[in-house]
């Protein structure tokens, strides 16, 4: 198994360095973080792993392709492929069990913008390649609106946002007309952030009602460490007990190493470890491992 998914990681890099072009140009890979999940039985971490994930970056640090791995069969089951202009984002493909599914083109209004203002979202299936909306977003004060129209160009959703000085979302209201949903089914979202004196994030309320599911609200608590990094995640019920939590351990540089999850309880149920990968030439003939 370990064999076989260092084979297929090579042959990623090289199609995330080539694409198609017809969707986008060829990519750099100058770094690829790869997350392993390693086996938990009876609460005791196993030595067996697989790979479920990889970011792949390249020189300018510009994350262009990301890709979810199935354990159970050592082959990539979905990814993502961003195109970029500068910093900006300019098209993002969507691809579900090998099958583009989703393709999304970005404008901006300027070149130093972090944000679009405008969106084209195209949908494809198996012989069939259609427009599902295009979306005009504009800022008014801590509000951002997002008017969105379809194919022939009526109306299909309205979101509003609202966004705290930290940057974070506290509200989403979606109205849509029928036949029309954003791509990530938000139809409401109500957060309520708490920060501490140094403005990091350390408590949350999360309401969120989707078109096609009912409400969900998550309480979360977070701890950092001495150096200000995110320590623990901590997920609480309604009486504010603890459901499950997360502890990250992180490399002298900072580098985010490994996250276990716990049950009430404190046993382990779950565990991710990240590997920090540089490759210095073009070819990728030579990776080196990174102690960050």
């Amino acid at each position: 198994m370990l064999q076989k998914l260092h084979i297929g990681a090579a042959l990623l890099l090289s199609m995330a360095a080539q694409a198609q072009p017809a969707l986008r140009p060829p990519q750099n890979v100058r770094r690829v973080v790869v997350t392993f999940r390693y086996e938990v039985r009876d609460g005791q971490r196993l030595p067996s792993s697989c790979v479920v994930h990889q970011l792949i970056s390249d020189s300018l640090g510009r994350a262009h392709t990301e890709l979810d791995w199935d354990c159970a069969t050592g082959e990539v089951r979905d990814y993502v492929w961003h195109t970029f202009s500068g910093q900006q984002v300019m098209a993002t493909h969507t691809f579900r069990n090998g099958q583009l599914c989703l393709w999304q083109t970005f404008g901006y209004a300027s070149p130093a913008d972090s944000l679009p203002s405008s969106e084209r979202i195209v949908r494809v299936s198996p012989g069939d390649t259609a427009l599902y909306a295009t979306i005009a977003y504009s800022q008014r004060g801590s509000s951002r609106i997002a008017v969105a129209k379809g194919p022939k160009g009526q109306r299909a959703w309205t979101a509003k946002s609202t966004y705290d000085t930290h940057g974070n979302e506290l509200s989403r209201r979606v109205r849509a007309k029928r036949g029309f949903v954003p791509p990530d089914s938000i139809a409401e979202l109500r957060r309520a952030p708490l920060y501490d004196a140094q403005g990091r994030l350390c408590a949350e309320t999360i309401v969120s009602q989707r078109f096609d599911g009912p409400q969900r609200t998550q309480r979360l608590a977070y701890t950092h460490n001495d150096r200000g990094l995110l320590a623990e995640r901590r997920q609480l019920d309604a009486q504010g007990r603890t459901i499950e939590y997360e502890t990250m351990d992180y490399s002298a540089g900072g580098a985010l190493k490994t996250i276990s999850k716990h049950n009430a309880q404190g046993v382990l149920i779950d565990y991710h470890f990240k590997r920090y990968e540089l490759y210095p030439s073009n070819n990728r003939q030579q990776r080196i491992v990174e102690h960050l």
